[in-house]
């Protein structure tokens, strides 16, 4: 079975004799082509997975990544580790068989985008939404995931390669900070995941996006019951949701004391 770190590392073993699933061979060879280009993931939990009528497509690669679909038993605690809500817009970044924006809307409640440019898949998730009665919470469009603006997104859900990953991450660190963003398997480089959770020999990644809060800040208080005003200067340092830096306390009576200080959020 094949197994990923967040290191992005991947180890793997071949599947037991006849363990694709009951897949032909020729969509296995499919899947491991798609592997060998995307860097997604083959195990014979995630043949299994494919809906019947889209094997065929399974492993088809596209622009940046190919149709190996997230498990359904991880698609569900990435989205219970990202707290979706009704309140949510979760957007799914190459959404395949649209599984992550159905579950989304069916179970949790929120409004969901799926972004997806292999047309069957499309035509295959909006089947599937009218057949649910999901139809006006969920949408599915065609589309280059570069070339259409997901900002709004309250979660952002995506199982790409890191390399792809990488050229996201501005335009997901640009988003609104508590922005939550879930990952199948690979990360997004240094900037290091807030939670993790397993299933089926996968990995789901949860982030949340930070504000800005390098710079100068100025904090006063004034003076009460004996002690004196009080001033603290923070000049802060930040790389991702990590916060370094120094702050300056000034008192009436003494000069300023300094103290260094690293602070890391997390989820």
């Amino acid at each position: 079975m094949k197994k990923v770190v967040y290191n992005q590392q991947v180890t793997a073993s071949s599947p037991a004799a006849g363990g694709a699933g009951g897949g032909s061979l020729a969509v296995l060879i499919a899947a491991l082509t798609a592997l060998a280009s995307t860097g997604g993931i083959v195990t014979a939990q995630t043949l299994q997975d494919v809906p019947g009528e889209l094997k065929s497509l399974y492993g088809t690669a596209s622009k940046d990544s190919g149709y190996i679909p997230t498990p359904a038993t991880l698609v569900e605690r990435m989205l219970s580790m990202a707290r979706v809500g009704p309140d949510d817009l979760l957007v799914d970044l190459g959404s395949g068989d649209g599984r992550i924006p159905l579950l989304a809307a069916q179970r949790f409640g929120a409004r969901a985008l799926g972004i997806e440019l292999i047309p069957e898949l499309v035509a295959y998730s909006r089947r599937e939404a009218d057949r649910l009665g999901l139809g006006e919470r969920v949408r599915f469009i065609q589309g280059d995931i570069f070339a259409t603006d997901f900002s709004r997104a309250t979660v952002v859900a995506l199982y790409l390669p890191p390399s792809v990953n990488l050229r996201l991450r501005p335009l997901i660190l640009a988003m609104k900070p508590g922005t939550r963003v879930v990952s199948h398997n690979f990360g997004f480089g240094d900037w290091k995941p807030d939670h993790g959770d397993a299933s089926d020999d996968a990995y789901g990644w949860l982030w949340i996006v930070p504000a800005a809060a390098a710079g100068r800040w100025q904090i006063e208080l004034p003076a009460q019951s004996g002690i004196d005003a009080r001033r603290f200067e923070f000049q802060l340092r930040q790389r991702f949701q990590q916060l370094q830096g120094e702050v300056r306390i000034n008192t009436s009576r003494r000069n300023c004391s300094r103290v260094n200080y690293a602070v890391t959020s997390s989820a």
